[in-house]
Order: C-alpha cells, then structure tokens, then sequence
C-alpha cells in the first residue's frame, strides 16, 4: 500500500486499489496533494481522490476471518446466492426475491408495479408492534443492570422504508453525559452488579467501549438471545439474535446522531411521499446488487443522503437543504423520532413542492443523473448542492479532518464527516458500473408501457432493473466487447444536421464530416457521416452546471446545451489535452410501415459509458429543437 502524506494537514492518504498507469498527482490550491484515476474503461471511470486511512481495516481477508459464525447469512466480495428463495433481509419474515417478482409481473404498468413494490415489502403494523414489544422486553432486561436509561428504535423500522425481516437498530441512552463517564481497570460482569460489588449507577456512566462490553455479557447470558457478535469503531454495535421473536438486532450506546439522522429521513418522508417510495425501491436495489450492507460498502444512510440530494436538485427542487429544515424544526433538531405531534406541527413551516413529477419519472432520472455525476463533486446534502473537490477544501471553516474517498457525503449534522468514506473504491466501481447497466433497462423495450402487454417475460418494469450478481459479470463482459449502440430518434425536419449541432456545439465535441453519397442504398438513406473525438468529459454533471445557465431564459435550448458543455469544458483550461473518446456517427433514414424513420448509429473505437449518455441526451434535445 502506498502512502502519500498530505501537505496541508500532514496526515496520510491511502490510495485504494490504484494503477501506476492510470494514478495521477495533481496540485490543488493551497498545495494539497490529491490525485485523480482517470480509468478509460467503461467501468472505470471515477475521477477518485485520495483517501485518508481509515480506521476501519477493510481487507477482505480480515473481513472473512471475522464473520460471526452463526450470524444472518452474509454476502462474501458481493456475490449473492442464486437460489429462488434469496431474500435481501435475514428474518424469516423476509419476502423472498421470486415472490416479488412474481407480484410485479402481474401489474400491468410501472406505476402499478411502484405501489405493490411498497405493499408487499414494507414492515406491517404487526411487525411494528412485535418489534416495539422486543424493545420493552430488552428495556427490562437492562434494568436490573443499568439505572435511568431508555431504549430508542431508529433506522429503516421507524422511518418507514424497512422491509419485512429487516434489522432492528436500537440505541440506549442513560442520562449521563461524556464528562460524567467513569473508567474501571477491569470491564465488569453481570454478576459484579447481581452481588453488588458494582452499582446500576456505575454501569449508566460507562463509556460506550466498556458499556457494550458489559452488555454483551449480559446478553450471552440469556437464554433468548443468540449469536452476540460486539463490532467496534467509531460507535460500538452489539449484534445478536432474538429466536423467540426472530429478530436481528443491532444495539448501540450514546448514538444520538443516528437517533437525529432517522428523524430527518421520518420527516423527509412525511413532507413528500415520493422520497420514501423512491428511496424503498433504490434501497432494495442497492442491497440486491451488493452494495450496500458491510464495513467496506455504502451504509443505508448514506444511500439515503444520496437521495436526498437528487431530491434537492430537481427543477422546481423537491426537498428543502438539510440546513434550513434543521433550523425550522425541533423535531429533527433534537432528533424526538417517538414525538408524533412536534413532527406534524414542524411539517406545517414547510409547503409543498412546486414539482409534481411521479415516483415513475423520478426513478428514471436519479439512475441517469448518477450515472453522468461528476464524482470530483462532494455531496454536501446540508446545503442542497455539490461541490467541486478544491472549492469544498478552501471553504471558510474547512475541518482537515475530513477523509475524502471515491464518493464523498459530506454529513449534514456532522460538516467534518464523510459518511462514504469505508467505502472501498471497488464497491463504488461497481456502484457506477450497476448505474450503467440500470440505465440500459431503463432504456430498453422492458421499462415502455406497451411491453407489458406480454405478461410471460420476467423482465418487465422495476423487475428489470434488479440486477443479479451473474448477469452483472456477464453484461461486464459484454460490454467490453460492445461498441456498436443504436438511437431511434424522431424524424424532424433537418433531423440529421441537428443531431451534428447537437454533438458539435452542443456538446463541443471534435467533429469530422465524411461524404454520403456513395453509402445510400434501397433500403436505407444515410443522411449524415461523421468521426467525433472528445477532449473534455462534457456530458458529466450537466445538472449541477444547468443551474447557473437557468437564469437565461431567453437563450435556446441548444444554446443552453452550449453554454453547459463550455461551463465544464473550462475546468480543464491549463491542462493537457487528452482524448477521451472517439466514436463514428451515422444517421440513416428509412421506409417502415408507410412511414419514415430515423435512426443513429454510433460505432465507438472503444467502449465507453458516454453511449448510454446520448441514447438518452441525442432524442431528448431533439424534440426541444
């Protein structure tokens, strides 16, 4: 492992996974050593920084040695068992995936699909009642150990995008604060307070280290609770098992930023229905590709202030940033998830979004908007936007504790906390590489309307876009060998010299035209030929730049376009001129049904994801020209 030393806050940055040939140093402002993978390959294209070390060991060697026997099956390096009865939670409640797929099959549009997605996995109100039950139980359990301390739900249960057989997460909070801790040579055992020799008192004013030691003495002696497993980091979890209630749950000590975290996705959830389905249904993708669930993957919550972010970023924006909702309401605030009444009165500072898009819609374009992301970005949920990677770090109050890594989350509650930052660069390679692969569902004959006239295929709707582990390795090779893409596009007047404005000034791509005339046959008519080279990665984080041009309503649209590609384009002033992408273009025109059609064809020296890029870009500027 190599590593680097940063000479702005002396700490170290580790690299992860980094090729000498594609590893790259650079200076940002204020002299900080950073460093950029500009990987070529469809796959491989994260313009990653550097990554402070973290304390999280994520080898997958120690990872595999400390697997707890016995625990809820676990996924190794994110293969996931091919049987038809998998499921993507552990209880015994959990849907099996074939039975879900079975329901959605049924439906006879996606929207359809979207609303029985949400019936048949989501937690019932039995469910939630078992659950508070198990709370009160362990509460009890507790008291004859710990004095004054209450235990709290939080996570997926309470903010209503659990699935049925989901983990439990539960945090116990006593009334002492950090400085009222208590430090004991030894850490002491349940039958130290049992004869007295240690107080319930005592136990309340341990630390978090030596409060879950304690405890999962305590649970190893009850004859209801198995497979106790203590994680350390930053905030121990106890793991275990109720067999008597089939319940997994995680148990953590003074965790009050997740109890503050939860009731800001409670309250998202509430202030618009939309966040919550859409997020269930990334959710479920996410855990079915293998992304998430593990030291060194995306944890639920940062999947969810990922959301949060596409949610702030539409046009009207749906979500307020996370700021102005935190100094508008106690109830996140002060994280009161059990007070029902501050929620519903905070909601009432808040009026609805201008944007009346479907969870449809939405689903479409958070896969499309992540897949063109310009990963150089911090998220920063907080304020409602991103920011460039040397902006982020010249900020007035920049913490240099903050860790960078592949895909940084910037903590809205937390400023000098990235949540991504265990995130091996590997599981977000494979983050944008299940981006790519969903976009080509959602481009395809499987997600249209009409196909659900044919009731026999499997793939139709939400079902396609659930990617199993073999066929991500399949389409992976695929891919590799896959350069030739075709693009049905409306036949408009001029159709084919627009679709060159398009690529040439919209995009600013280098373009060369070729003669057509001796390429025409029966069947077919080529309107327009041409070889086109990109030096600058254009068609990445379009959205982010779209809103500074927004201002210009008297522009045109292919103006617009123009200004966007220009905006990114002069990130790289100054820089070697590189080529990132060659690929011919030809438009054909043809005789079908009586009717004339149009079609581009683009044929890539090498793959590239750019492809499902303008599969999508080409048609859509079209119509608006």
């Amino acid at each position: 492992m190599i590593l680097l030393r940063c000479l702005k806050c002396s700490s170290h940055w580790a690299p992860r996974q980094c090729s000498k040939r594609f590893f790259l140093l650079y200076f940002a402002n204020s002299s900080v050593v950073v460093n950029k993978q500009m990987w070529k390959n469809i796959c491989y294209r994260f313009p990653c920084t550097l990554q402070h070390k973290s304390c999280f060991s994520t080898s997958p060697l120690l990872l595999k040695k400390k697997k707890p026997i016995g625990w809820k099956t676990t996924i190794e390096n994110s293969e996931i068992p091919l049987q038809k009865e998998f499921a993507c939670e552990g209880g015994k409640d959990a849907v099996p995936h074939s039975v879900l797929v079975s329901k959605l099959q049924n439906c006879s549009s996606v929207s359809k699909q979207i609303e029985t997605f949400s019936s048949v996995l989501s937690l019932t109100d039995e469910d939630k009642e078992k659950r508070t039950a198990f709370c009160k139980w362990l509460e009890d359990v507790f008291k004859l150990y710990i004095s004054d301390h209450k235990l709290y739900q939080f996570g997926s249960s309470v903010t209503g995008m659990g699935f049925k057989g989901c983990d439990l997460d539960v945090c116990l909070l006593t009334n002492f604060i950090e400085e009222e801790h208590v430090t004991l040579d030894n850490v002491p055992t349940p039958e130290d307070v049992e004869s007295g020799r240690v107080s319930r008192e005592t136990i309340a004013r341990l630390s978090p280290y030596y409060m879950t030691k304690f405890l999962k003495g305590v649970l190893d002696n009850n004859p209801d609770i198995t497979d106790v497993v203590r994680v350390n980091g930053r905030c121990p979890i106890l793991k275990f098992y109720n067999s008597k209630l089939d319940i997994f749950c995680d148990l953590s000590f003074k965790n009050q930023f997740s109890l503050q975290n939860t009731a800001l996705i409670i309250f998202l959830g509430k202030l618009d229905e939309r966040f919550r389905v859409l997020a269930q249904i990334v959710r479920y993708w996410a855990k079915y590709c293998g992304l998430v669930d593990g030291l060194d993957k995306f944890s639920s919550y940062s999947l969810s202030l990922i959301i949060i972010h596409f949610f702030q970023t539409r046009d009207p924006p749906i979500l307020p940033p996370v700021n102005e909702i935190a100094s508008k309401s106690e109830y996140v605030q002060h994280g009161s998830i059990e007070d029902t009444h501050l929620l519903f009165e905070d909601l009432k500072k808040f009026g609805p979004s201008n944007n009346s898009k479907s969870v449809e819609e939405l689903l479409q374009e958070f896969f499309f908007y992540y897949m063109n992301f310009d990963f150089k970005q911090v998220i920063t949920p907080a304020t409602g936007c991103s920011v460039p990677l040397s902006s982020f770090m010249d900020q007035k109050g920049f913490d240099r504790t903050f860790e960078f890594n592949t895909v940084s989350v910037q903590d809205p509650f937390r400023p000098n906390a990235n949540i991504t930052v265990a995130t091996q660069f590997s599981v977000c390679r494979k983050f944008l590489f299940c981006l790519q692969l969903t976009c080509e569902a959602l481009q395809s004959e499987a997600f249209k309307t009409e196909s659900f006239s044919n009731p026999e295929s499997e793939k139709l709707g939400l079902n396609s876009i659930f990617l199993k582990p073999w066929f991500i390795s399949k389409r992976l090779t695929e891919l590799h060998e896959n350069t030739l893409h075709t693009i049905e596009v409306p036949s408009i007047p001029n159709a084919a010299s627009k679709v060159k404005k398009i690529l040439e000034y919209g995009l600013l791509f280098h373009c060369i035209s070729f003669n057509t005339n001796s390429n025409n046959s029966a069947d077919s008519n080529i309107l327009l030929k041409l070889r086109c080279r990109t030096y600058n990665h254009t068609w990445h984080g379009r959205d982010l730049v779209s809103d500074k041009i927004r201002v210009q309503d008297n522009l045109s649209p292919l103006e617009k376009e123009h200004l966007i590609s220009k905006e990114i384009a002069a990130k790289s002033v100054g820089k070697k001129k590189e080529l990132f992408c060659e690929f011919d273009c030809e438009c054909k025109e043809y005789i079908k049904d009586n009717e004339t059609k149009m079609t581009v064809h683009l044929n890539f020296k090498k793959p590239s994801s750019l492809s499902v890029f303008l599969k999508e870009y080409i048609p859509c500027t079209l119509r608006m020209l």
